[in-house]
């Protein structure tokens, strides 16, 4: 009975490392912003790198955020550069608390993260630049601690 528990144990903690380790061929950053808020022209630059050229990848985008956002929800703008040249943009908003004001996305005490899917299934192989700008409105926007850029492989 005792080799079953330590069986099953063992099981367990390998299932747990699995399920913690990033995925192949992943990429994954986050800027952080000024504690003052987020300037309205203040862009986030990423450089994501990409082990296979010829795959196709799923891009998301993160926001951290805090008590101090005073929306329900964001507007951002995602554009993806090729040398200087914008080869693809992309408008998202992201609803960030429900009806009732209660934060969406996962977090806890005063820490929330929300994650939408910008774009699936593209090649990044001509990509070299990730930008992504806030647009709601605001010129400055409290509340938002960081951005972040999530690419994996496509299923």
């Amino acid at each position: 009975m005792k080799q079953v528990s330590y069986f099953i144990a063992a099981l367990i903690l390998l299932i747990c490392l699995e399920a913690c380790s990033s995925k192949q061929n992943s990429y994954s950053e986050f800027v952080h912003l000024p504690d003052a808020g987020w300037l309205v022209g203040y862009p986030c630059y990423f450089a994501p790198t990409v082990d296979d050229s010829l795959a196709c990848y799923d891009v998301k985008l993160a926001i951290r955020y805090d008590k101090d956002y005073l929306y329900s929800s964001i507007g951002l703008v995602v554009d993806l550069l090729s040398g200087d040249s914008v080869v693809n943009r992309a408008n998202v908003s992201m609803r960030l608390s429900d009806s009732n004001g209660n934060w969406l996305g996962s977090g806890f005490g005063s820490l929330y993260q929300m994650e939408t899917l910008v774009h699936a299934g593209i090649n990044l192989d001509s990509i070299n630049h990730i930008v992504v700008w806030q647009s709601t409105g605001c010129d400055t926007l409290p509340g938002v601690t960081e951005v972040g850029i999530t690419i994996e492989p496509s299923n």
